[in-house]
């Protein structure tokens, strides 16, 4: 497990902090953990961000992902080809959200997910990292992923209560 802090300062340009390296610094890692931490320095407001992480090992095999976090080897066959289908979702609603994947779900909470398949959104929330939130956000699509129906667009997930 390795830790890093990124530091942003406000932008008044884009309204916001740029989150750009952040996004680019979690690409090809597997984020444990993420806490955020809001300060002042001389009146502008500055957001650290501390990070836990792994780095994916390779495999170095063509005919499995390239990074070992993209289907755990503790997977079946058909669960890395759901995990992987969970992932692509994921990336999906996390571009149309303006997040990075990870706070959707973690690569080990789409793994649990791929593996235990819940059948019902109490099922999901049972699983380790998803909590009432998450499921109501997301366990809708979530649950129509893993039982063969076409997910709902992103954008329409938000207008769920």
């Amino acid at each position: 497990m390795r830790v890093k802090i990124l530091t942003f300062r406000y932008s008044n340009t884009l309204g916001g902090f740029d989150d750009g390296p952040l996004v680019e610094f979690t690409r090809d890692k597997e984020v444990l953990s993420f806490r955020e931490h809001f300060f002042l320095v001389n009146d502008v407001p500055h957001i650290s961000c501390v990070l836990t992480y792994e780095q994916p090992a390779v495999t170095g095999r063509e005919d499995l992902p390239v990074r070992k976090s993209e289907a755990p080897l503790e997977l079946s066959e058909g669960e890395r080809l759901l995990y992987n289908t969970l992932r692509e979702w994921r990336m999906t609603a996390a571009r149309a959200e303006g997040v990075p994947p990870y706070v959707l779900f973690t690569n080990r909470q789409l793994a649990a997910i791929a593996g235990k398949r819940p059948d019902s959104l109490t099922a999901l929330a049972g699983l380790p990292g998803i909590g009432a939130a998450k499921v109501r956000r997301y366990g809708q699509a979530v649950l129509e992923l893993l039982h063969g129906k076409g997910a709902p667009e992103p954008a329409s997930q938000e207008a769920q209560p």
